[in-house]
């Protein structure tokens, strides 16, 4: 039986020695890694070594979550299920609408960037400290 070991790779570098060790046959990537262009550089690193990818989860707030789907809808490599349900988790999101979650599947907020626009009013309620 085919057991997939997942290894939670935040570098090239260390995507790059567990590829090179064979340490795994899965990179669980997150965009708290360095964020979608980073995320890409990764997938592309085990894609050449033929390992495959999931993304993971960081408990990303709706912001992290949309970068995530984002990253998830544009890579052709990806063949694994997913877990980046940090929205699901918080009662509140700085966001003005939630990320649409239907059947197990999440489908990218439209709009330009990341699509997700910022209520500053509940920005404000969910800011801890500010510099």
């Amino acid at each position: 039986m085919d057991l997939p070991v997942s290894l939670h790779i935040s570098s090239l570098e260390y995507g790059y020695a567990a590829a090179e060790r064979g340490a795994c046959t899965v990179f669980n990537v997150a965009c708290v890694a360095g964020g979608p262009t980073h995320i890409r550089r990764l997938f592309a690193l085990a894609e050449a070594a033929g390992i495959e990818c999931l993304i993971g989860t960081d408990q990303e707030s709706t912001l992290g979550t949309a970068a995530q789907i984002h990253v998830g809808v544009s890579m052709p490599n990806l063949s694994l299920p997913c877990d980046p349900m940090g929205p699901v988790l918080y009662t509140a999101s700085p966001a003005k609408e939630r990320i649409r979650a239907e059947a197990s599947h999440l489908y990218p907020p439209e709009g330009s960037g990341l699509g997700v626009e910022l209520d500053e009013e509940k920005l404000r309620a969910l800011t801890v400290a500010s510099a």
